[in-house]
């Protein structure tokens, strides 16, 4: 009792004493350890290996992981091939015509507006009207409208790049005006030009305004 008062325990009863040799002997003997959990954690089981349903499944799940990554590759590749048609469909300089019909500016034909992204001179019939989430006023040719949708449907706005993409169709359709034949040329003269049916595109939105203005 006095012991107890004392806050002294038997030995036995006393986590921090050591076991005697008959416990001891007895845990060895028992495969205990000093704990059950500790024992366990030490013995290593081997993994039943997967039965055939089981190994099915997983094979299915990475079929349907791979199929959507194709079609979404495609998916992609579809919105660059619309935007690259845009761009080779361009017919006027920027400066004096719109910079996708063409149409000439004047006192008598139609006004010039300023795409914000390109800074080049577009119509009021390829111009988009569009406002920032400051609620800004911004007009946009389409080209550069349609640019900033490739970048948000694609999710590229988020990986601060394009995705792998795979074009749908390599070939290109003839274009009728001879400007479009001396791009196509030129751009059949660059091997770093976006034409490969398949490709991962990397760049910012920063490099993308910078060569529209360039004219490119």
């Amino acid at each position: 009792m006095s012991s107890q008062v004392r806050g002294h325990r038997p030995a036995g009863d006393n986590p921090w004493v050591c076991p005697n040799d008959r416990q001891l002997a007895l845990r060895a003997k028992l495969k205990s350890g000093w704990s059950v959990k500790t024992s366990s954690l030490q013995q290593y089981r081997k993994p039943a290996p997967l039965n055939e349903r089981e190994q099915h499944v997983i094979v299915n799940v990475i079929q349907k992981a791979e199929s959507f990554e194709k079609k979404e590759q495609m998916r992609v590749g579809k919105l660059v091939e619309r935007l690259d048609n845009m761009r080779r469909h361009a017919v006027g300089n920027g400066a004096s015509t719109c910079v996708l019909c063409g149409e000439k500016f004047g006192l008598l034909a139609s006004s010039k507006l300023k795409c914000k992204d390109c800074h080049k001179a577009v119509c009021h019939k390829c111009v988009v009207d569009t406002s920032s989430t400051a609620g800004e006023q911004w007009l946009l040719c389409k080209i550069c409208a349609e640019t900033r949708e490739v970048w948000k449907k694609s999710g590229a706005w988020f990986f601060k790049g394009m995705p792998r993409y795979v074009m749908p169709d390599p070939k290109r359709p003839p274009l009728a005006n001879g400007a479009g034949s001396r791009r196509r040329a030129a751009s059949a003269e660059n091997p770093g030009s976006p034409s490969g049916s398949t490709r991962s595109a990397r760049y910012s939105w920063a490099k993308h305004v910078q060569n529209s203005a360039n004219g490119e």
